[in-house]
């Protein structure tokens, strides 16, 4: 079973400010199964099979600011979880 999910928010704080977040994802779950031995599919009970998890889930912040006439800042922050 697989969830994929997305989210994106933009907040103009000011004319010259903006803050962004994004937050996405894919992970998933693989029922009981013969995912990972390879003496499972040869064996004569299901003892050997097992569940197998992965897929992940990722955020970001940004932000952009206009400080006068000659200064602009960009920054962000992101973040992954993967499992395999």
């Amino acid at each position: 079973m697989i969830t994929n999910y997305s989210l994106k928010g933009t907040y103009q704080v000011v004319s010259n400010h903006r803050l962004e977040a994004s937050f996405y994802g894919d992970p998933a779950k693989g029922e009981n199964g013969p995912q990972r031995a390879n003496t499972a599919l040869r064996g004569q009970n299901t003892a050997a099979f097992s569940e197998i998890e992965y897929g992940g889930h990722q955020q970001v912040v940004k932000y952009d600011g206009i400080f006068g006439a000659g200064w602009l800042l960009e920054a962000s922050v992101a973040r992954a979880k993967n499992k395999i």
